[in-house]
């Protein structure tokens, strides 16, 4: 297909693509269905590691422990599959503190160790 030359556009052509008028019932908008930017997550920055503090121990710990099963946090699918079990042993928390289980002072230093597990994938 060649291009046509600009002297064979007519003076009166509307900017842009050609295609139905704003106004026409035959459009389908898109603007609705497209997820809006907020609710896009960005990217967790990487954490600096700090070999001595305790998070960086943890999260070198839980590496070791995927390596020698053959697999690695710094692996997308692993440490996606890595965030789910996080996440389920957060809602297993959760529910233990809601049925009693947990006195809301043993929730919450439960609630602070496993947050800290879920950061292990940004030190490795």
């Amino acid at each position: 297909m060649t291009p046509t030359p600009a002297a064979d556009i007519p003076p009166h052509a509307p900017p842009g693509p050609p295609g139905p008028d704003a106004a026409s019932s035959d459009v389908i908008h898109l603007d609705a269905r497209r997820p809006s930017r907020q609710h896009l997550q960005p990217e967790p920055a990487a954490v600096t590691p700090d070999t001595d503090s305790p998070e960086q121990q943890l999260a070198e710990t839980i590496e070791a422990l995927l390596l020698a099963r053959g697999h690695s946090l710094t692996d997308e699918t692993t440490s996606s599959v890595y965030a789910a079990t996080v996440d389920a042993v957060l809602l297993m928390l959760e529910g233990a503190h809601a049925q009693g289980v947990l006195e809301a002072e043993q929730h919450a230093t439960l609630h602070g160790m496993i947050l800290g597990m879920r950061e292990a994938p940004k030190r490795v």
